[in-house]
């Protein structure tokens, strides 16, 4: 059961930490005038991820489907916790913005902005 002196409880603990920084990096590029950087940067963390789940293979077959939904939760959570800071969003609750970070769709007002 060990992965190269690694238990297999203490790999899936290093994936969802590393799923944290990849969900708050693509939470983070949405708002950012540095998205592509950003996200190129949460590409990347993910290819690492990948390439560490095919070297461990089935030792620890829970390795991505871990980093998956971690990752999707922590951006959607960080995505509706920057929403309190719109004034517009301001009053709503924290259920309300994370309502709205899921449903959330680029308009073609949003891009003429930027």
């Amino acid at each position: 059961m060990a992965i190269q002196g690694l238990g297999e409880m203490v790999v899936y603990v290093i994936a969802a930490a590393h799923a944290v920084g990849v969900g708050i990096v693509f939470a983070v590029a949405s708002a950012n005038r540095h998205r592509t950087g950003l996200r190129v940067a949460g590409v990347l963390f993910v290819g690492v991820a990948v390439v560490a789940g095919f070297l461990l293979g089935a030792s620890a077959p829970w390795t991505g489907p871990i980093l998956a939904v971690v990752a999707a939760v922590t951006g959607i959570l960080a995505a509706a916790a920057t929403l309190g800071s719109d004034p517009a969003m301001r009053e709503e609750s924290f259920g309300q913005r994370v309502v709205f970070a899921l449903s959330r769709r680029p308009h073609s007002s949003d891009l003429d902005k930027n």
